[in-house]
């Protein structure tokens, strides 16, 4: 992916004006409220609602606390109830508004990589795969931290591409990313075809938070 490419993908995720909370979803603020989310200005909102291809929900919000850092996605399925997206024993509740992607198109491996992990662990994730590495080592400079791995690490480490793959019915995908906090993570889900869904995600760490830096923008 060329880098510009990269930074029009990371600003469908963050380009969107900070929301005030009486713009919010009166169910929302509830379920906010019973998370202890209080509004402040350290509280990072986004509306999300049409903008994830493969995801459309009634409603969808990213939000994040500025001082804890802690990432959450909330999504309406139908308008009404509210559900904290980003943990992985609610892929039903993902489920039930997944579009299926085109499983013959060679950008859909990244496609779902990068969606999938937004949604269910945390919208401050990079996809790795040769793309990445193959960009100039000016740009691969600020995802290391100072005194930290060299370039050739984070390169040879992130040359990996997703993999996609479809058996009868079912399909399995394994991708590496890098999260916001410069861990490297070996993502893999399985899932059905007809209906698209996720049947199951699992997360191993590559390699250990801080050993990049999360070019972090917003």
């Amino acid at each position: 992916m060329h880098p510009a490419r990269f930074l029009l993908l990371f600003a469908l995720f963050i380009g969107l004006p900070a929301m005030s909370p009486n713009e919010l979803p009166a169910g929302l603020v509830s379920v906010l409220n019973a998370h202890n989310i209080v509004f402040s200005p350290d509280l990072f909102v986004r509306d999300w609602t049409d903008r994830v291809e493969i995801y459309k929900p009634k409603r969808l919000f990213w939000i994040v606390d500025d001082k804890s850092m802690e990432s959450r996605v909330f999504a309406s399925p139908d308008g009404t109830a509210w559900h904290s997206l980003n943990r992985p024993a609610n892929i039903p509740v993902l489920n039930r508004n997944l579009v299926a992607p085109d499983l013959k198109d060679s950008a859909t491996a990244e496609i779902i990589a990068q969606r999938l992990t937004a949604l269910l662990h945390d919208p401050r994730v990079l996809l790795c795969g040769p793309r990445f590495a193959s960009w100039p080592d000016a740009i691969l400079r600020t995802y290391l931290e100072p005194g930290g791995q060299p370039l050739e690490v984070l390169r040879s480490a992130c040359q990996t591409p997703p993999a996609l793959q479809q058996s009868g019915d079912d399909w399995s995908l394994q991708a590496r990313l890098m999260d916001g906090t410069g861990a490297l993570l070996d993502v893999h889900y399985t899932g059905s075809i007809v209906p698209f869904q996720v049947n199951s995600m699992n997360i191993s760490e590559a390699m250990k938070p801080g050993s990049f830096r999360f070019a972090d923008e917003f």
